[in-house]
């Protein structure tokens, strides 16, 4: 099995003059996620081979109306496809919402943080098959809404300059699916509803962020 996993941290530039987390400040962050696998199954056995891949954009604005107090938006824009023989499957996804993020220092260069965050969510999954009449595609669209706490630990090795680790999330999330295309012969739709805790090793998220701007 091969796996690649990396991650691109985009910095966007705001005109300023102090930085870390005082009144007036900007807050402006951005994290690329790709991660791509293959899987290599023997042909002795009735198992075939699985390509995977993800791609992750994360951005993210805010403003600290108050010294340690942020506010403003962050989105989310995912894709993922797996292929497996003549088969496929994949989906879209989108979100954007307010946040508000409250800062603890314990030093000047090290303190905790926690992100409370609501986001409206959209996205496509799709199924692509080979029949005996060609390829056969169905589609269906998700619509809903989540809210999730993040909490983390912020490090400043130099001015203006946060680097983030992320150490899981507590979420609560409701969506609707419904048919897309084709037009179905039953038009069902399912909509569901789920509380999540997400912590571990497997959930550590590592970022960076300007904290720039100030009065």
């Amino acid at each position: 099995m091969k796996k690649l996993t990396f991650s691109i941290l985009l910095l966007g530039l705001v005109s300023g003059a102090k930085a870390q987390t005082g009144a007036g400040h900007y807050l402006i962050s951005g994290l690329i996620n790709y991660n791509s696998s293959k899987t290599d199954n023997s042909p002795n056995t009735n198992s075939q081979n699985i390509k995977s891949q993800y791609v992750q954009f994360i951005p993210t604005v805010g403003y600290f109306v108050a010294d340690n107090l942020a506010i403003g938006l962050s989105g989310n824009i995912a894709s993922s496809k797996q292929t497996q023989a003549s088969n496929s499957y994949g989906y879209t996804t989108n979100s954007v919402g307010p946040f508000v993020r409250y800062y603890k220092m314990v030093t000047e260069k090290l303190g905790f943080y926690g992100q409370l965050e609501g986001n409206y969510v959209s996205g496509t999954n799709y199924t692509t098959s080979e029949t005996v009449n060609g390829q056969n595609t169905s589609s269906r669209r998700t619509r809903g809404g989540s809210g999730t706490l993040t909490p983390g630990i912020v490090f400043f090795p130099i001015e203006k300059l946060g680097l983030q680790l992320g150490i899981g999330n507590i979420g609560y999330y409701r969506t609707k699916e419904t048919p897309k295309s084709p037009v179905p012969v039953n038009t069902w739709s399912t909509t569901s509803s789920y509380f999540s805790t997400n912590f571990g090793l497997a959930y550590l998220n590592l970022g960076a962020s300007l904290h720039l701007g100030g009065k």
